[in-house]
């Protein structure tokens, strides 16, 4: 989704949802059999079987002297969900 309007419940905000907009949240190590093992690879330059994990950015970017916010489709979600309650 890209560039919903939501007039009726931000006054004439638009909000644009971007998938890129993560910040890293460390590293997953469950796939590797040997730590110890993987940390003397890594550091040689062989690929291990780590993941990076990324979870949403917590605050919205805003353009058009606030009537366009950018934020990922998470942070939206929870947005509309607040706005609802009231």
């Amino acid at each position: 989704m890209f560039g919903v309007n939501l007039g009726s419940i931000f006054g004439g905000v638009r909000i644009v949802e971007d998938q890129n907009l993560v910040i890293e949240d460390g590293e997953d190590w469950s796939g590797v059999r040997s730590p110890g093992r993987a940390k003397r690879r890594r550091a040689r330059g062989f690929r291990q079987n780590i993941t990076t994990k990324y979870k949403p950015r917590p605050e919205a970017l805003s353009m058009d002297d606030g009537h366009t916010l950018i934020m990922h489709p998470a942070m939206a979600d929870q947005l509309r969900k607040e706005a609802r309650r009231g």
